[in-house]
Order: structure tokens, then C-alpha cells, then sequence
């Protein structure tokens, strides 16, 4: 499909994470063990089965404020990287990197400039730095950088953002790996209700609807699946807000969103809270302050801690974080054991506590018993057959093949050649649950050229569908 500014029409596109694999019986015992001993542990009051804890990690080698905090998954490795903010007080450049197997750091290129109050996102392996300052003032910037996380060149200037922004560290999140929203923000003099929305296939960034009522910054913007953001709180000169707002995309063009009014935050008024969305139905927010006196921020940091969850349209009360803090922000990965439960880890690096900066690493363990090892990407079970254009395409040397089925079959995805030679099964004559899958094609041994996946289902009726893509090397 050819993507154009004028017409600004996108066919969805949605990203099933991989998942990271836990060994259950250890798990269990672990929660079982450390939830009779520590006091930062808590089931909740209001959904059962669900329990959460909080763990202290190695410190970051510094202490960091007012910084990008962000997840990446390669390799069945996750990832947590830490991009500018105040570092010992300073406004950086210093690009850290968290491997949470090894439980190591390591520093990747430094951003071109130091920046503060930027936003980022990442996008088919690559880190995005939006906006932010360059010190402690409010002169914020439009640039854009760009990191590519699978090689060793420099950051690279993309196209600006629309207007000069900062204060969107906790309001900016990716939907999938074509597309990230920002919400709000400061322009350095007023707060704002812009919501911009990036397309990475044409580097191009378009206004999308607004926020509802006045302008905020500092709200914590999370997406609960491929379709529906949530945004919490947030604040201008003289008030900070507990109003949500959920936003459900129009699935043909995403620049609409409905905003609708959602529940207060539990805590209250709230802002730069750490916020993640795990894309399966869930939000999770924790920290943030809670007031200002005369346009002065009043570093009252929280530890309260909640997950948001659609199925109900409340907030979950976990445990609370050991640390308060504030000007931070969160990410998280899930895990889909077989059998169930799920299993979320929230990662908080640095922050504010109550005005001063932070070196503190904590991990937040939620396990939810009442959750399927069968997970759906957008919530719901979709209403008929569809094998998607593969992404990207031309593609090299992989690309992601998506398909929903509205009911179980057994099902065979195959890559034929130009010829009708068989290349590769994707899928062998598996039985899969209704819901949306995707599955990865690398082609690196191949020639370039044309190919097709086909799509074979069979529920008691046999559906076969078949789509082209193209190997360029």
C-alpha cells in the first residue's frame, strides 16, 4: 500500500510482543516466599487473583531525573534504556542501556545535543527523541532524533516535530512499530491539548484529535492495545488534574480518536506519573506528584501504584512502590507462560524523591492467575478471516505476516516462490486459538524477487488466502 500525506488512510497494523519465557514453578515459589517476608507486597483488594511486588535492582551508575525511559526486546532479550534527563543534576546526553538478563549496563551513543523533558519512542529497532531542553529552562526544541539500536552509526535528524514541545517524557508512547502518539505538553509558555501522531514508513507527523478541555502536561499517556490510548492527569501553571481520558482510533484513519471521559485516578491529581501500556488490555502507573503552590512544583512524590484494566474500566490497586517518586517514567514487558498466569515486569529507573534525584532501579513483579495464556491484541475477537499485507514490504531481511481468525482451526501459513515452490512453513497444521497472530518471515538465504504467503484454515471449513510480498536484498 502506498502511503500519502493528502489522503492520510492507513490500514492497522498491530504488534503481537514476543514473549519472554519464565520457568512457573520457580515463579510461584519465589511470590510465595518473598510475599511472607517483605511488606512491598499486595494482593489486590479489588480483582483477585491478581499479586505484585517490588523488587530493588542493581543503581544506575548515576542519579537521573526528567529522562526517557524505554523497552526493547531483541533476541528474546529485553531491553531498558535510559535517553538525557538531569543526570547529577546536569542535563545529559548519556544513552544507558539495562540488560535484564545479565543484569548489566552499558552506555550506547550519546544524543547529539543534552536534552530534558523530551519524549521518545522506539519503532522497528530504533530510538526516537522528540522535542525537549536543552537545560532546566522552557526553550524547547522540534527536533527529532533517531538511534538505530541494531548498529553502531550515530543519531540521525528526522523530520521536525509540528511545533516546539517539551514536557512529554510520561506522554508519548509507540502504538506499534508504524506508529506513536504524543499527547499535550508545553511549548514554553502554555500547556497544550495537541495530540501528534507519527507515521514511520514517510517520517511525517500529523495532528490527530485533540485532548478534551484544557491544555496539560506532565499526564502519563499509555496504550492499552493497537486501538485505545489512556491518558491520566497532568497539569497546567495553577492546577493539576485526576481526570482519564480514553481514546479508542478509528481503525481507518488514525489521526481520529473518540476522547471520552474515564474514571478519576484513584490517587487523585497526578502528574509525571510513570506510566506503561502492556497492549493486552492493561495500563500500569505509578509515582508522579500531586500538587502545586504558586507555580512551583511541590516535589510530593508518590508510591501509589495502580493497573488500569479495560475489562472493567477501573483501576487496580497494587503494591506500593518502596521509593516515591516523580519526573520518571516506566516500561514493562509480559511473559505468557503455558499454563498460565501472566506475568508483567515493570521497570522504574531514577526519578525525584521529593526533590532530590535518584540513583534507585526498581522492578515491579505483577502476576495475574486470572489471566489466559491466550492473549488477544486488540481486546476483542475479530469477526472474520483476514490475512494482512505483510510489514515491511519491500522488506529486508524479515518482515512480520499478521492474520485473524474469528474461531479456533487448524491452520497452515506457507511462503511459496515465483514458481509455486514451496520455501518455507511458517505454520505446520497447528491448531490455533481465535484472535489475532502474527508470525515473522526472515528471508536473508533467499534471492530477491516476488513471493506469496498463503494462508490455509480449517474450521470445518477449509479458507485459503494468499498475498504477495517483495525480497529486495
Amino acid at each position: 500500500m502506498i502511503y500519502a500525506e493528502e489522503t492520510f488512510i492507513f490500514e492497522k497494523r498491530r504488534k503481537m510482543k514476543k514473549v519472554n519465557k519464565f520457568r512457573l514453578s520457580f515463579y510461584l515459589s519465589l511470590i510465595i516466599v518473598i510475599t511472607s517476608s517483605f511488606p512491598f507486597i499486595l494482593k489486590s483488594h479489588n480483582y483477585p487473583g491478581l499479586i505484585s511486588e517490588w523488587v530493588q535492582l542493581d543503581s544506575l551508575p548515576y542519579t537521573q531525573e526528567f529522562h526517557v525511559t524505554l523497552g526493547w526486546q531483541k533476541h528474546d532479550t529485553n531491553y531498558i534504556i535510559t535517553a538525557g534527563g538531569r543526570v547529577n543534576n546536569i542535563t545529559s546526553v548519556e544513552v544507558l542501556m539495562y540488560n535484564t538478563n545479565s543484569n548489566q549496563y552499558r552506555f550506547l551513543n550519546p544524543l547529539p545535543i543534552p536534552l530534558e523533558r523530551a519524549g521518545g519512542f522506539i519503532l522497528e529497532d530504533s530510538i526516537y527523541i522528540i522535542g525537549g531542553s536543552t537545560n532546566s529552562g522552557n526553550n524547547f526544541s522540534n527536533q527529532v532524533f533517531k538511534l538505530d539500536l541494531t548498529s553502531t552509526a550515530p543519531w540521525i535528524l528526522k523530520n521536525n516535530f509540528p511545533i516546539n514541545i517539551g514536557e512529554i517524557t510520561n506522554s508519548t508512547t509507540a502504538l506499534n512499530d508504524e506508529f506513536a502518539y504524543v499527547a499535550g505538553g508545553s511549548n514554553g509558555t502554555s500547556a497544550l491539548n495537541n495530540v501528534f501522531i507519527y507515521n514511520a514508513m514517510i517520517d511525517s507527523w500529523f495532528t490527530a484529535s485533540p485532548l478534551p478541555g484544557s491544555g496539560k502536561y506532565g499526564g502519563g499517556l499509555a496504550a492499552i492495545n493497537d486501538s485505545t490510548l489512556l491518558f491520566v492527569g497532568g497539569r497546567n501553571s495553577s492546577t493539576v488534574f485526576s481526570q482519564t481520558y480514553k481514546g479508542e482510533i478509528n481503525n481507518s484513519n488514525p489521526t481520529v480518536i473518540d476522547w471520552t471521559t474515564g474514571p478519576q485516578y484513584p490517587s487523585g491529581e497526578i502528574y509525571y506519573p510513570g506510566s506503561w501500556g502492556s497492549k493486552d488490555g492493561y495500563a500500569y502507573f505509578t509515582g508522579g506528584s500531586s500538587s502545586v503552590i504558586d507555580d512551583i512544583e511541590s516535589f510530593r512524590a508518590s508510591n501509589k501504584t495502580y493497573r488500569y484494566n479495560s475489562s472493567t474500566g477501573t483501576f487496580d490497586t497494587l503494591s506500593d512502590k518502596p521509593t516515591p517518586v516523580s519526573h520518571t517514567q516506566i516500561f514493562g514487558f509480559d511473559s505468557n507462560p503455558s499454563p498460565p498466569p501472566m506475568i508483567y515486569k515493570v521497570y522504574a529507573p531514577g526519578g525525584n524523591s521529593n526533590g532530590n534525584a535518584q540513583r534507585v532501579h526498581e522492578l515491579l513483579i505483577v502476576t495475574d492467575t486470572s489471566v489466559s495464556n491466550i492473549k488477544l491484541v486488540s481486546g476483542t475477537f475479530p469477526k472474520e478471516y483476514i490475512l494482512y499485507q505483510s510489514y515491511p514490504n519491500p522488506f529486508n531481511p524479515s518482515t512480520k505476516i499478521k492474520y485473524d481468525l474469528p474461531k479456533k482451526g487448524k491452520v497452515k501459513l506457507i511462503i511459496y516462490d515465483l514458481l509455486g515452490r514451496e520455501i518455507k512453513r511458517l505454520i505446520k497444521n497447528e491448531l490455533m486459538p481465535a484472535g489475532r497472530h502474527t508470525e515473522e518471515f526472515t528471508g536473508q538465504h533467499l534471492a530477491s524477487g516476488v513471493y506469496f504467503y498463503r494462508l490455509e484454515v480449517d474450521d470445518g471449513k477449509e479458507y485459503l488466502m494468499t498475498k504477495k510480498m517483495v525480497y529486495v536484498k
